[in-house]
C-alpha cells in the first residue's frame, strides 16, 4: 500500500493524525423520578342494588305483571299470589318491587305454588354498579382512596377509570383476603358496564419518588450487581442495592447519588478506570 507524506521545513509528517481510540459511552444523569408499584385483581362487576324479593304468603302465582327485564318502580306490583284455603276466601296479594330497576330474575311461572319464604323474584339497578375485589392480607396497607385504579375487560380499548368505596377490616381465615369494592370514577363510564363482566382491576399504589435507571444499565458479577459510572472522564463501577423493578426500570435503593452520570451503552468494551468520551441524556427523557 502507498504511504503519502507531506515535507514542510524539512520534516516529513503524516498526512492523515493517529486514531482516537478513546470508546464514547452514552450516559444518563439521574434524578429522581416518580415511581409507583402496579398490582392487579381479579374483579367482577355487580350491581350496588339487587333485591331478592320473597314470598309473604303461601298460594298460586295467578299472573306475572313484571316479566325478566321490565322496568320497575318500587312498590310497583310483580306477581299476583292468591291463596287456595277451601275455607277462607282471601283476597289476591300482590308482590310489591322493593326498589326502582329491572327484573333480573323470576323464578316462578303462572301457576306455580310457592310457600311463604320462598325466592320468587330479583330486582338490580343495571346503571349503579361496584367492582368487588378481593385483596390479600399484605396488601392491604396500600389500598387508599388516593391511589389510581382502571378496571380493564378484554374487549374494550380503553379501561375504565375507578375509585375506592371501602374495604372490610375483616381477613377471611379461609382465602387470606379482605373485600374491597371500587365504583367508576365517571358516572358516565358506568354506561360501557354490565352486571356480571368479569375483568381485571389494576391498582398504581405506594407511589414517591426514587432514583431509577434502565434495567439494562445494571451489571452483574459474581452474585452482586454493579452500575458503571463516569467520573472525571474515566469509567469506574459502583456497586448498588436494587429495589422494585417494573416497566423496564430498576429502583436503586443504595450505592449511588442524584447528578452521577451512569453508562447505559458503550460503543466497545470499557474497562475499569479507562477514559471516555461521553454522550448525555436525561435520565427521566
Amino acid at each position: 500500500m502507498a504511504h503519502f507524506f507531506v515535507f514542510a521545513f524539512g520534516l516529513t509528517l503524516p498526512l492523515f493524525a493517529a486514531i482516537d481510540k478513546t470508546p464514547t459511552v452514552f450516559v444518563k444523569t439521574i434524578e429522581r423520578v416518580e415511581m409507583a408499584d402496579d398490582i392487579s385483581y381479579p374483579a367482577r362487576t355487580e350491581a350496588k342494588v339487587n333485591a331478592v324479593v320473597l314470598a309473604e304468603t303461601e298460594g298460586v302465582v295467578t299472573k306475572i305483571q313484571a316479566p325478566l327485564g321490565f322496568r320497575v318502580k318500587r312498590r310497583q306490583s310483580l306477581l299476583v299470589i292468591q291463596q287456595t284455603d277451601p275455607v277462607y276466601k282471601y283476597a289476591p296479594a300482590p308482590v310489591p318491587s322493593p326498589v326502582h330497576g329491572v327484573v333480573s330474575l323470576m323464578e316462578v311461572t303462572e301457576g306455580s305454588r310457592v310457600v311463604k319464604g320462598q325466592r320468587l323474584a330479583a330486582v338490580t339497578d343495571p346503571a349503579s354498579l361496584r367492582v368487588s375485589v378481593e385483596v390479600p392480607a399484605q396488601d392491604i396497607g396500600s389500598i387508599n382512596p388516593d391511589m389510581s385504579a382502571v378496571f380493564e375487560i378484554a374487549g374494550q380499548e380503553k379501561p375504565t377509570a375507578m375509585r375506592l368505596r371501602g374495604i372490610s377490616p375483616h381477613v377471611d381465615l379461609a382465602t387470606g383476603t379482605a373485600t374491597a369494592e371500587f365504583e367508576p370514577a365517571d358516572s358516565a363510564d358506568s354506561a360501557r358496564l354490565r352486571p356480571g363482566m368479569v375483568g381485571k382491576l389494576r391498582l398504581r399504589v405506594n407511589v414517591r419518588q426514587a432514583l431509577s435507571v434502565p434495567e439494562d444499565a445494571v451489571v452483574y458479577r459474581k452474585g452482586q450487581t454493579f452500575l458503571r459510572i463516569v467520573e472525571q472522564g474515566k469509567a469506574r463501577s459502583v456497586p448498588v442495592v436494587l429495589g422494585r423493578r417494573g416497566r423496564g426500570r430498576v429502583e436503586i435503593a443504595r450505592g449511588i447519588k442524584e447528578k452521577m452520570q451512569v453508562i447505559e451503552r458503550a460503543s466497545g468494551f470499557v474497562s475499569e478506570g479507562e477514559a471516555v468520551k461521553i454522550q448525555t441524556e436525561d435520565l427521566g427523557s
